[in-house]
């Protein structure tokens, strides 16, 4: 039996075949995240196993607005604005329990987020330089003019070597983050805030499990300051310390600092 042109098989696959060349001569269309979509800088393990990297914010509204000025601290301020404004990681629902699952360094990466989504991309600044005191205004873009630092899943431990003692690392979490916030609220020291970091942060000395708090405060000023500085420098997110601006007078450049009262215009 034969098969003609007008066939309606072989009409259907001249058309695809005719769909797929006209494909092939476009451009690839490239479709942009929706707003309050964006990258973590590390990453997230949802509850199903897998590694993800996206999540979605939403804008502030006049009930958070409210809400927070309900907070006195604004540590606990910015806490509650992102425990709020989360939407999801990944395929999970936004919660506190995802912020604390969070690294913490991906806590500026969905602060920044929570900005660019409420207020635009756009931060102005009026500094005053350090070498001829001169106040200028400036513009810096959240989003393209930050540093920010990425990582891998299997970036996030490594091993420090003490003084005597062999550490096994890991960047803390939004749980952490947390509580640091709540020790700045209570005004304790930097050693103590310190301690709880590390606490956190050390897994294993010379490969026997962390037993508690104890164990931190009794390892050497030197090991700690290593650790520390180990955990400075694995650290992830966007560099929110090293916005670095030029004096448009005498050319100074001086850095200058992003934090809350800038990016969300608190008085």
């Amino acid at each position: 039996m034969s098969v003609g042109l007008n066939d309606p098989n072989v009409q259907q696959l001249i058309a695809s075949a005719n769909r797929g060349e006209e494909a092939d001569d476009r451009d690839p269309v490239i479709t942009p995240p929706p707003e309050g979509v964006f990258q973590l800088a590390a990453g997230y393990m949802q509850d199903d196993g897998r590694w993800v990297k996206e999540f979605e914010v939403r804008e502030l509204t006049g009930r958070d607005e409210e809400a927070l000025a309900r907070i006195g601290d604004i540590g606990r301020g910015i806490i509650a604005m992102m425990d709020r404004t989360l939407v999801r990681v990944g395929n999970d629902k936004g919660s506190p329990d995802r912020m604390n699952s969070l690294i913490g360094g991906d806590w500026d990466t969905v602060l920044l987020a929570v900005r660019s989504v409420t207020f635009g991309p756009e931060v102005e600044l009026s500094p005053t330089c350090t070498s001829c005191k001169a106040t200028y205004d400036v513009t810096i873009n959240i989003q393209h003019d930050l540093s920010v630092r990425t990582a891998n899943l299997e970036d996030l431990a490594w091993t420090v070597k003490g003084k005597r003692r062999t550490y096994e690392v890991a960047l803390y979490r939004g749980d952490t983050q947390r509580k640091v916030f709540d020790l700045m609220a209570e005004n304790k020291s930097v050693a103590v805030i310190n301690t709880e970091i590390l606490h956190d942060s050390i897994k294993r000395i010379d490969g026997m499990p962390v037993l508690g708090r104890d164990e931190i405060r009794d390892l050497s000023v030197l090991d700690r300051r290593a650790i520390l500085d180990s955990i400075n420098n694995h650290r992830v997110g966007p560099d929110l310390q090293g916005v670095t601006i030029k004096c448009p007078t005498c050319g100074n450049e001086q850095p200058n600092p992003l934090d809350a009262a800038a990016l969300f215009q608190w008085n």
